[in-house]
């Protein structure tokens, strides 16, 4: 059995038309696709592959922001087990499993999970609709509830998220005129522009003495696509930290700049050293705020983003690992010299060059941006990836507001203040105060010692009246003066040694 492809390779599908597909695969074929993960991937290469046995039917996508581009498809069954169309669909449907829970975790009333999931799949038929084990009973209810339970009880002050936000942010300017606290948008209904900033003036001693700042963002936790970013920090033995929050729509560099001027500006700090993935727009906002910074983009991200343009090139197996494996080295080789940098590059060029494009995009994008991203030429004190900011960005995400995505504004900024911060500067206050993790970030010149030699003072009186004896005297034995010397020198160096 054949079943036509839902579009072309390369096309982009919203993520319900992606979903769809493969729903109509597993229905034609009355077997349900599992849903194949590569762990270097994560989420962002979906591959679905027919479960029956020896079959090879399978379609894939590769999740690019909101949009799904499919990359593979085998619509041919060859196996037995085609059932007709109208026959009850198979009950363990991984992909409309993923629909109803994206359906829930966006506030969806469980109840309804089926019906309005349905609609969107155009599933009309009851018969042919795939069931989600105990879909109307507690499980669905306990997934909705994992995500909302962190959030429950904030209080609202206005039905609007945002004039609830606007009352909100002047409460917390009466309680803590201190904090540095801001948020501005331009439509109540529809925005086209918000900003949005937070810092407690209780991290402010911190803050002056944190040498490099981390710097991230999450998104799909607010509605309209709005970026949440972090900026964190870590001390040696200490849990990292978050120092500033700032909710920027749209994601401008201009727009982050505005804020990041606005928190250093509160903090009278210059930042000096950042940290930070390729993102063109933190680049240019940080670099066009404080031009003397050092910025260095996080190892990980760069491997990434050249593992995913190496893909797309035909180059035999052995030259791509090469190529990674001097890309990787270059990224993450501490015990590496800035002088082999440029014959590594030679090596990487006369590979690419198999493929001018690939080579161009390697000099443009690596090559004139060495300083930013190769492991030799950063210091050895400083971090080679981003993962502290992430982890942190992480737990909030999923840990306080439990996974969940597009959440009301208010209530995101209301519980960030008042117990997200807070905690967070409770865990590091407990580092500082209770274990002294924390070093001296400017510590006091140590003043070399005065060589001080400790003699007993009567012998010193002695040695002393004998060699003026000796003087005044000429008839006397000089042995005894020389020996008085010779004992007075073997206490000086004794002395000595003792000092050292």
């Amino acid at each position: 059995m054949h079943i036509d492809a839902p579009c072309e390779l390369k096309e982009r599908l919203s993520y319900i038309d992606a979903m769809k597909a493969v729903i109509d695969n597993e229905c034609h074929a009355g077997c349900p696709y599992q849903l194949k993960k590569n762990p270097n991937l994560g989420e962002t290469k979906l591959k679905f592959r027919c479960s029956a046995d020896k079959c090879e039917a399978c379609i894939s996508f590769l999740k690019d922001d909101e949009e799904y581009i499919l990359t593979e498809y085998n619509g041919t069954h060859n196996h037995n087990q085609i059932k007709d169309e109208t026959k009850k669909y198979h009950t363990l449907s991984q992909c409309y499993r993923r629909v109803l829970i994206n359906f829930i975790k966006q506030g969806g009333d469980p109840k309804m999970a089926q019906i309005e999931c349905d609609k969107k799949l155009d599933l009309d038929d009851p018969l042919n609709r795939p069931s989600f084990l105990n879909a109307s009973s507690d499980q669905m209810k306990t997934i909705q509830e994992k995500g909302n339970k962190k959030i429950k009880g904030i209080q609202k002050y206005d039905d609007n998220q945002f004039k609830s936000t606007q009352l909100f942010k002047g409460i917390k300017e009466q309680e803590s005129p201190k904090d540095l606290i801001y948020f501005d948008v331009d439509n109540y209904n529809k925005p086209k522009k918000l900003i949005f900033y937070y810092a407690s003036f209780k991290f402010l001693d911190i803050i002056k003495i944190v040498k490099e700042h981390f710097i991230d963002a999450t998104h799909s936790l607010l509605e309209f696509k709005m970026l949440f970013y972090m900026i964190s920090a870590k001390f040696p033995n200490t849990h990292a930290f978050p120092i500033f929050q700032f909710v920027v729509y749209p994601n401008t560099s201009e727009n982050i700049a505005f804020c990041l001027k606005a928190f250093f500006n509160w903090a009278k700090v210059k930042p000096k050293y950042f940290m930070s993935d390729c993102a063109q727009e933190i680049e240019n906002a940080i670099i066009n705020s404080f031009p003397e910074v050092i910025l260095h983009w996080c190892a990980v991200h760069v491997m990434r983003a050249f593992r995913k343009n190496l893909k797309d090139y035909a180059f035999e197996s052995s030259d791509k690992l090469i190529l990674d494996t001097k890309m990787n080295y270059l990224a993450y080789g501490r015990n590496g010299k800035k002088e082999w940098i440029e014959p590594t590059f030679k090596k990487i060029l006369e590979i690419a060059e198999k493929f001018p494009e690939f080579s161009k995009y390697i000099q443009n994008q690596w090559i004139s941006n060495q300083e930013r991203w190769t492991a030799a030429e950063r210091d050895e004190n400083l971090a080679l990836t981003n993962n502290i900011s992430e982890s942190i960005n992480k737990k909030i995400k999923y840990y306080y507001f439990g996974g969940t995505i597009f959440m009301r504004f208010d209530r995101f900024v209301m519980k960030l203040i008042d117990f997200i911060v807070p905690s967070f500067y409770y865990r590091i206050s407990q580092d500082i105060r209770l274990r002294d993790k924390i070093p001296n970030p400017l510590p006091s010149e140590k003043k070399p010692k005065k060589s001080t030699i400790r003699l007993d003072t009567e012998k010193c009186i002695m040695l002393t009246d004998k060699i003026k004896s000796l003087i005044v005297n000429s008839s006397a034995n000089l042995n005894t003066l020389q020996l008085g010397l010779d004992d007075l020198l073997d206490k000086v160096v004794k002395a000595a040694k003792v000092q050292k």
